[in-house]
């Protein structure tokens, strides 16, 4: 029943990798007492807020002390939710243009979810994470919102917001309470995203022909045929003599219309 063939247009990584990038960047500054002080760029990945994970990652052997990898973030997406207030008509198509000019490409509306992430600031520092975060909230009032380039075939651009929802803080020791001590910020942020349909390839309609009949058991009354005129100058007519050919006429070309009738009908004032 959904067989459309295989399609796939990296959209959940799409999400992950401009929530990853929103906080690629961020330094901080510790402070010394000889003023001089330490720049310091928290590096971030992708993971888990387990500290074990992260220790594993930094060092395979688990050889290094905790303190030698942090500070660090980690980002990951905990929940993928059908988000109904955003609800578009499901029959309204997109449409492109296809490569042949007797085709066009279209995609239904895409479907609106809520994805839910969660940013772990991991530090063995107080003054450390404060520092860190109050680095992110102002920028969230409460959301971020970005441009993205959904579906690049179709031309689709998004705006997608990334909403600040949260932050849990967890004080945690490894071995020794004097040595080892880890404490993770986890901000909860939901955005606001959208996964599509497959894009379908059919044929241009091109050609309207509409058969009138006076009832069910009479003859066909007036046969009326529309097909798009353009001449080899570009500009649209509607004398079927002067039109090149329908195949060659792409859709967004500025045509005009011939209509051929055969009947007996005849309009008003005619």
């Amino acid at each position: 029943m959904l067989g459309n063939g295989p399609f796939y247009f990296q959209l959940l990584r799409k999400y992950e990798t401009y929530f990853g990038y929103l906080f690629s960047n961020l330094y901080f500054k510790r402070e010394y007492d000889d003023a001089l002080g330490q720049l310091i760029k928290v590096p971030i990945q992708w993971g888990s807020k387990n500290k074990q994970m992260v220790r594993v990652d930094a060092d395979p052997n688990i050889a290094k002390d905790t303190s030698l990898t942090v500070p660090r973030m980690s980002y990951r997406y905990t929940n993928i939710r059908y988000d109904a207030t955003r609800k578009l008509p499901t029959t309204v198509r997109t449409a492109a243009r296809s490569i042949d000019p007797n085709k066009l490409k279209s995609q239904f509306t895409p479907m609106p979810f809520d994805i839910d992430f969660e940013l772990n600031v991991v530090v063995n520092q107080l003054e450390d994470g404060t520092r860190i975060t109050e680095q992110i909230y102002p920028f969230f009032t409460p959301d971020w919102t970005a441009t993205l380039d959904l579906i690049p075939e179709m031309g689709e651009q998004r705006d997608i917001p990334v909403i600040y929802k949260s932050t849990q803080i967890d004080d945690n020791f490894a071995g020794d309470m004097l040595e080892n001590r880890l404490i993770i910020y986890t901000l909860q942020f939901t955005m606001k995203a959208y996964l599509y349909g497959p894009v379908v390839e059919k044929p241009i309609i091109k050609f309207s022909n509409t058969n009138f009949y006076f009832d069910a058991n009479s003859g066909l009354l007036e046969s009326i045929m529309v097909t798009p005129g353009l001449t080899v100058a570009n500009t649209p007519t509607t004398n079927a003599a002067n039109s090149v050919a329908a195949n060659t006429i792409y859709i967004d070309d500025n045509f005009g219309y011939v209509v051929t009738s055969n009947g007996m009908i005849k309009l008003a004032n005619n």
